[in-house]
């Protein structure tokens, strides 16, 4: 069965000789009449697409797939693979025993074999077998001994030395970048003064109660030991007896060279100091303090819910952050750290990171809107076909290559993707849009021919990339070596994806979504 084709100035696309597929050519004259229609026209099993006339001059009539079987399996295409995705991702996060971790450590950033990480890591298990005592198991105490031991872990509360803050301060501003003057001292000195100071100070400080009983400040301080500080020396108090203990706390500078000589006669003094000053040279660029807490605080036992006092204590001291980041002047450079402060900062940091890759992801929303003229439908589903490739990606870096710690260098990914996805989209999007000039007779000769030309030129530029991130794979550094197999991945899933979930986006858009947001933009 045959069906007229209207041949004006040229011959139709290359198929036009292809008559047992269901569409044949036949010359007519300008004079004589042939049916038009138009691209989104569906009839039985017998004529179902046709193409508008294009500018080579012709018009094709065929035999096809039904429209409903075409947009079933379009949309049943774009449902298994969403589903898909979202559950491999979900069970990669939550369906294992163990949950990933963000590693946040300066071991991602150390090379394991390398001779100074090998000899520090001896080092700290050398300390760590040093201060490690015998301890008995609970089940041997008896009831009495158990609750005799709680009692004096509850009295003994903030005894043990747990946490530690460090500062250091850096001479800035002058020719003379001496840390032992008296305009930088004081202003060191205002700095401690508003540490010790907090309200909730006493909750956590280490405290000594052999230092309090004889010391009037430290026991009107709460008990709490003085600083790890050269400051001790500069600023003591003095009891109503005229003794001198050197705390810390007193209002008024001593002496600068006397209590300076004075310091040096210890041996931690050169611990926090630099490396030049010596007694013929007492200058130093920098200061460093150590602010130490303990536990068991208030109301914990010593031995348990460690994990519940440290995360009392970070809540508390990430308290200081806000006021340790504005204590800098013109004359002194105040740098503040510990674990917990450094566990914070980089926790911020990362959601901050995505948090303006969130931005990111809205504004390209805004550009492709605009770029895909005003369509909602390829839009979204462009946009979903990048995101899809995050699941995918996370699934085989967690399962196939068995890897449970995502490196803080990974929250790139979320800005690089976006970027390499848009353009992968784009790539198939503006092919497909050109198939309308090249008179390809049929809604799905067109996909085909998307998919052929789009699908080769994304593969090769996404295979490059994805190789490029792969050489990182050959760093010794944990983190880098994480982050190029993670860039890898993920840039090969969104290629995967963005073949997968585009074709039948647009022929769901041409059939269905096209003529619709047509009329509602030119009503």
């Amino acid at each position: 069965m045959g069906f007229n084709i209207s041949v004006h100035k040229m011959p139709c696309w290359p198929w036009n000789s292809r008559s047992n597929n269901g569409y044949q050519l036949v010359s007519t004259n300008e004079s004589e009449s042939s049916e038009v229609l138009d691209d989104n026209t569906m009839f039985t099993d017998e004529v179902i697409h046709s193409n508008p006339p294009s500018p080579c001059g012709c018009t094709c009539k065929f035999k096809g797939p039904s429209k409903c079987i075409c947009v079933f399996v379009s949309v049943l295409v774009l449902c298994f693979m969403s589903g898909t995705s979202l559950f491999l991702g979900w069970y990669s996060w939550f369906g294992l025993p163990e949950q990933p971790v963000i590693d946040k450590s300066i071991d991602a950033f150390s090379i394991p074999n390398h001779e100074a990480y090998i000899k520090y890591d001896a080092l700290s298990l050398a300390k760590q077998s040093a201060s490690t005592r015998h301890k008995r198991s609970i089940k041997e105490d008896s009831p009495n001994e158990e609750l005799s031991r709680q009692k004096r872990c509850f009295l003994d509360v903030q005894t043990v030395p747990r946490w530690k803050m460090h500062l250091i301060y850096l001479a800035k501003g002058d020719d003379d970048p001496n840390m032992f003057t008296k305009e930088r001292l004081e202003l060191v000195h205002q700095v401690e003064k508003k540490i010790v100071s907090h309200p909730r100070f006493g909750q956590f400080c280490l405290k000594d109660k052999s230092v309090a009983r004889s010391d009037p400040a430290i026991s009107a301080n709460s008990g709490c030991a003085p600083l790890n500080s050269l400051l001790t020396y500069f600023f003591p108090t003095r009891d109503s007896g005229g003794r001198i203990h050197y705390d810390g706390l007193g209002s008024h500078i001593d002496d600068i060279h006397s209590a300076l000589k004075f310091a040096m006669n210890h041996d931690t003094f050169y611990y926090f100091v630099d490396e030049k000053i010596n007694r013929t040279y007492p200058k130093s660029r920098l200061i460093r303090t150590e602010v130490l807490f303990g536990s068991p605080l208030r109301g914990f036992d010593c031995f348990r819910q460690m994990g519940e006092q440290s995360e009392l204590f970070k809540k508390f001291e990430i308290t200081y952050i806000d006021f340790l980041s504005k204590a800098s002047t013109s004359k002194v450079q105040v740098l503040y750290g510990g674990n917990e402060i450094f566990d914070y900062e980089i926790d911020s940091t990362f959601w901050r990171d995505i948090k303006m890759a969130a931005y990111s992801l809205a504004s390209i929303i805004f550009i492709m809107f605009i770029l895909t003229s005003f369509s909602p439908w390829l839009t979204i589903l462009g946009i979903w076909s990048i995101m899809l490739s995050f699941p995918l990606a996370f699934f085989l870096y967690r399962i196939v290559f068995n890897i449970n710690a995502l490196g803080i260098l990974n929250g790139a990914a979320a800005f690089v993707i976006i970027g390499i996805g848009v353009d992968d989209v784009f790539v198939f999007i503006n092919i497909f849009h050109q198939t309308g000039d090249a008179c390809i007779p049929t809604v799905a000769h067109k996909i085909k021919h998307t998919v052929i030309t789009a699908g080769k030129a994304t593969f090769f530029t996404s295979f490059t990339t994805a190789a490029a991130f792969a050489a990182n794979m050959a760093s010794s550094i944990p983190a880098v070596y994480e982050f190029g197999l993670f860039m890898s991945l993920i840039v090969s899933c969104c290629w995967l994806s963005v073949i997968i979930i585009m074709p039948p986006t647009l022929y769901l858009w041409q059939v269905l979504f096209n003529n619709c947001e047509n009329k509602c933009y030119f009503w």
